[in-house]
């Protein structure tokens, strides 16, 4: 069966998301809704939503999104009961009606079923529910690294959203601690699919709202952002390199570059220096040494 977990902490588009739960033309499913101390508690609302759809609702006295948005993921997940998959759905985004039948139907026709991850495809929406971009859909099957670097040179996108992991496989890894938990995301469909393929589901669509409410759509917090996407890149880059082509390599790299260009110091240049030099070679740090000074 699957699990969708709702870590819950705002109000504003709350209802549109249960709205597309209720309507699902498929009800195989049970919603774990985790309020994290919200001060717009969603009791109410939730009552309206009674004989709609199969729900548990747990409000914790501690807001740790605050803190640690990953905490708080991973306390939702732990509501779950033995469910196989589990997708975590913003509170603010919307399911095409038809998400969880066409999810069963690529599980039950054995097309999806040996995969640790399935994607959906993704539009993304204001804070109108109106549509911002195109339909992202993927390659039915995909490897994880070369989805990443799609991501990376602006060619895709993705979020937590959309994306249905094999339960036990996700809690056995959990998240990685990022500010903001921003590619905690990421790492987890590289980590979950252990750097191999990711399964694509094109016929059903996420809607993932961007607003002035989100993480994403948040125009203050962008040196968080860039803290973690430096922590992020440098990780791959330190751990998980052999995973990686050397042209991807690079531009893992350069997006290391990128954090260093704005936060100069000497202990970033080195760090770029050694990775040049045991990722890529020689040439690529004498071409990093000539960037860094134009730059």
């Amino acid at each position: 069966m699957l699990a969708i977990v709702i870590p819950y902490y705002r109000i504003t588009f709350f209802e549109a998301t249960l709205q597309s739960l209720a309507k699902q033309t498929d009800t195989r499913f049970k919603v774990y809704i985790g309020d994290d101390a919200s001060p717009d508690r969603p009791d109410l609302l939730l009552e309206k939503f009674r004989d709609q759809f199969d729900y548990i609702y747990s409000r914790y006295s501690e807001n740790l999104g605050n803190v640690s948005l990953v905490a708080q993921w991973e306390r939702c997940l732990k509501l779950t009961a033995d469910e196989e998959w589990v997708m975590v759905l913003g509170d603010d985004d919307v399911l095409d009606i038809d998400c969880v039948e066409q999810f069963y139907s690529h599980i039950e026709n054995n097309a999806a079923g040996d995969y640790n991850i399935i994607r959906f495809a993704s539009y993304i929406i204001n804070a109108a529910g109106e549509l911002t971009s195109p339909l992202f859909i993927h390659p039915v099957l995909e490897k994880s690294t070369d989805f990443l670097l799609r991501k990376v040179t602006g060619q895709t996108r993705s979020s937590l959203g959309e994306y249905v992991f094999r339960k036990d496989v996700l809690q056995q890894i959990g998240f990685r601690e990022f500010p903001l938990a921003w590619h905690s995301d990421d790492l987890a469909f590289l980590q979950c699919s252990d750097f191999g393929n990711i399964y694509s589901n094109n016929e059903a669509v996420i809607y993932i709202r961007v607003s002035d409410l989100s993480i994403s759509g948040k125009e203050t917090n962008i040196d968080l952002k860039r803290k973690a996407s430096y922590r992020f890149y440098t990780l791959l880059a330190c751990n998980y390199s052999k995973y990686f082509t050397k042209s991807q390599k690079l531009k893992i790299i350069h997006k290391i570059e990128q954090y260093f260009y704005r936060n100069k110091s000497m202990r970033l240049f080195f760090n770029i220096l050694a990775l040049h030099f045991r990722q890529i070679g020689v040439f690529e740090v004498l071409k990093f040494v000539r960037r860094t000074y134009k730059n």
